[in-house]
């Protein structure tokens, strides 16, 4: 299923954070493939590798906590505002597309928008997967520019297969 138009304009900031997010992730031909439900993002366990501490620890006060709440379960992709043109993909035919793919096929899974308070920052959980042991998650961070576009930030991998 291709997502269509903006659905109204409340939706556009995290609209505008899914652009980002997806087009720094998607390398494929064609538009994003995105799976149909959202990843779960759990905070990792501590103690954390000390690399890992700090590019946490740089993120907004708070804010990882709150993706991890917003994204505790998995939700239907078709209710985030993603970029029109994204297709949605079910579980069944991403595994297929990644299995016939042997690892060229990649199929992203993005959370919801964590805002911060002065909705200035941004985080949102992206999987990309590409093939039964091929993928990575991490926590994308955003930050709003002068003229209003969100900006990757900076990443944190939190899983790698």
């Amino acid at each position: 299923m291709n997502r269509g138009a903006r659905s109204h304009p409340a939706a556009d900031a995290a609209t505008g954070v899914h652009d980002a997010v997806i087009a720094s992730a998607w390398r494929g031909p064609g538009p994003a493939q995105v799976e149909d439900s959202t990843p779960v993002f759990i905070l990792p366990a501590q103690p954390l590798p000390p690399m890992i501490q700090r590019q946490i620890a740089a993120l907004p006060d708070g804010l990882a906590q709150r993706l991890a709440a917003i994204s505790a379960t998995r939700t239907p992709s078709a209710a985030l505002p993603l970029p029109a043109g994204t297709a949605l993909v079910d579980s069944g035919e991403s595994r297929r597309i990644q299995e016939e793919g042997y690892g060229g096929a990649v199929m992203l899974a993005v959370s919801p928008v964590a805002f911060s308070d002065d909705s200035t920052h941004a985080l949102v959980y992206l999987e990309q997967h590409c093939g039964p042991v091929c993928g990575s998650g991490k926590v994308v961070w955003l930050a709003r520019d002068s003229r209003g576009r969100w900006r990757v930030r900076g990443e944190v991998v939190t899983t790698m297969q």
